[in-house]
């Protein structure tokens, strides 16, 4: 549950709302059918109000924020920066595994 929390936060930062709501909806079906009543409630606490906002955000019309634009006048809107390869200091690659836990 924890990591269905996790990715319906990705979904949702990243304007898939629909989506997320779905793995949110998941995570309080699982929950139901593996913890008493009782048990673990901030979890499932937690999972019905991000339901309850991505549902007006839906509603709203702020679901999938990220999309292409439609004209070539929104087009400005998503431009992407511009990056200066030539910059001092020094540079690093960063390498992780989301997925493992470590403890």
């Amino acid at each position: 549950i924890p990591n269905l929390m996790n990715y319906g936060e990705v979904l949702r930062a990243t304007g898939n709302c629909s989506k997320a709501k779905e793995v949110y909806e998941n995570a309080i079906v699982i929950h139901e059918l593996n913890f008493k009543e009782g048990q673990k409630a901030g979890q499932l606490e937690k999972c019905r109000s991000e339901i309850q906002e991505l549902t007006v955000m839906i509603e709203e019309g702020k679901n999938d924020r990220f999309k292409l634009p439609r004209s070539t006048s929104d087009a400005d809107i998503n431009t992407i920066p511009h990056v200066d390869v030539e910059a001092t200091g020094t540079p690093i690659i960063v390498v992780t595994d989301i997925g493992r836990d470590t403890d």
